[in-house]
């Protein structure tokens, strides 16, 4: 049952040029599953710094809007208007532009009339049942010019 082997070199260099191909093919694999491996780690720092970007976006975004509404304000009042506006309501079209600013301001316009009327935001209208002009308070000087005049 045992065969004897005819010629033993060629077949320990048929074995020794399989071992020499089973390593140059293990070492292929393994740097493969190297860069594999690489590649995932990399694709997976991609996804970390998309994500954090379009979180970053919502934010930039935000501020942007915040900046460009401001802007787009009276300056008189500017920070009082802004705090009562609807920042969700207004948004950018395509073309990069702040839409919904009209709306907003004329909502808080009817809400809050005091904020652009000068009259109402001292104290009040000027004297809103007579519809007349309000007469200013006399000063001291007036005062003490009156009492010395005898005026009235």
């Amino acid at each position: 049952m045992t065969e004897q082997i005819e010629n033993p070199e060629a077949v320990l260099a048929a074995l020794e040029r399989a071992k020499a191909d089973a390593k140059k093919y293990r070492e292929a694999s393994e740097s493969l599953q190297a860069e594999v491996t690489a590649l995932q780690t990399s694709t997976d720092e991609m996804k970390a710094v998309i994500q954090s970007m379009e979180d970053g976006d919502g934010e930039w975004k935000a501020k942007a809007k915040e900046l460009l509404v401001r802007e787009s304000l009276d300056a008189t009042n500017r920070d009082r208007v802004l705090k009562f506006l609807d920042l969700d309501s207004i948004d950018f079209d395509g073309d990069g532009k702040l839409t919904g600013v009209d709306d907003a301001v004329a909502k808080v316009k009817t809400d809050l009339p005091e904020l652009f009327d000068v009259k109402r935001s001292v104290g009040g209208e000027a004297d809103q049942f007579t519809k007349q002009e309000a007469k200013p308070d006399p000063s001291d000087t007036d005062l003490q010019m009156a009492r010395l005049f005898k005026k009235s």
